[in-house]
């Protein structure tokens, strides 16, 4: 039931039209990675702390079964962090979606209804993630499911934006 709320959110936020912009990836200064699980953030952080150096704000959120359990210096949610009617009740989640990244990374093959929610409601201009049918809702700009994260990275650099 909890899951139908919250639900109801997304299909919601599904039929918003916002128009989302785009800057080269050169000049970018905040960037976002949301990620479903600390192992899926394992696999990226080489990444991420090689962005560190270059792009002056990045955040991360990671998806935690029990946020008590784990341990991460990285900012994390929990299903619980959402109410029985889909309201959110974390900070964590709050500031990720107000946040107006130039950028908003998801790498996750699968999808929960809290990070679908996240990924609707963020402020990024441009939200990347891997192409699955029915997924081009979540994303601007999707790669194939083979592509690495760094190819990735190496192809927006080549991207010419008019800013």
């Amino acid at each position: 039931m909890k899951d139908w709320f919250l639900q109801l959110k997304i299909n919601k936020l599904k039929n918003n039209n916002s128009v989302h912009t785009n800057i080269a990836f050169q000049n970018a200064q905040k960037i976002g990675f949301l990620f479903s699980s600390i192992d899926e953030f394992n696999k990226h952080k080489h990444l991420v702390n090689e962005l560190k150096t270059k792009i002056p704000k990045i955040h991360v959120l990671i998806q935690v079964a029990d946020e008590k359990k784990q341990k991460s210096s990285e900012k994390l949610f929990s299903k619980k962090d959402f109410s029985f009617f889909g309201a959110v009740n974390s900070k964590n989640i709050n500031d990720f979606c107000i946040e107006k990244f130039d950028y908003l990374f998801y790498f996750g093959k699968i999808k929960t209804k809290q990070i679908q929610y996240i990924l609707l409601k963020s402020n990024a201009k441009c939200r990347i993630g891997y192409f699955l049918e029915g997924d081009e809702v979540f994303f601007d700009l999707m790669f194939d499911i083979k592509t690495v994260s760094q190819e990735i990275i190496a192809k927006l650099a080549q991207i010419k934006v008019n800013e």
